[in-house]
């Protein structure tokens, strides 16, 4: 799956989720996805991408998928709307090109989160 910003926000790029990795969205340096705005705490959400699901996992009060706050952890599906605060996310399938590119890539893609899972 992929993880997309609607609209343009700070350079947020695309973030390519391959089966059996892990997305973490918040305004630290450290979160594969950093989103600087109100609202958002250092680490608040998770990804997981499995091999049959995708599932977020909300730490923050102001996570919406398709306009209802999430309150547990939830399935992600193709054309979701992700809100962590005002930043809204679409959530879309990968296609052939992302993923010969993810795994002809030299190491340079900040994209591609490839943490494994423990």
């Amino acid at each position: 799956m992929v993880i997309e910003p609607i609209q343009q926000h700070h350079g947020l790029q695309a973030i390519l989720l391959l089966p059996g990795t892990q997305c973490t969205i918040g305004s630290s340096r450290v979160c594969t996805l950093t989103v600087r705005a109100q609202a958002i705490l250092p680490r608040h959400c998770l990804i997981v991408s499995g091999a049959n699901s995708t599932l977020l996992k909300e730490w923050g009060d102001s996570t919406w998928l398709n306009d209802r706050p999430i309150r547990e952890s939830i399935e992600l599906m193709e054309n979701d709307r992700l809100a962590i605060g005002p930043t809204e996310f679409r959530i879309r399938q990968t296609n052939a090109e992302e993923v010969n590119a993810a795994f002809s890539n030299d190491g340079n893609n900040d994209s591609i989160d490839d943490f494994p899972l423990e």
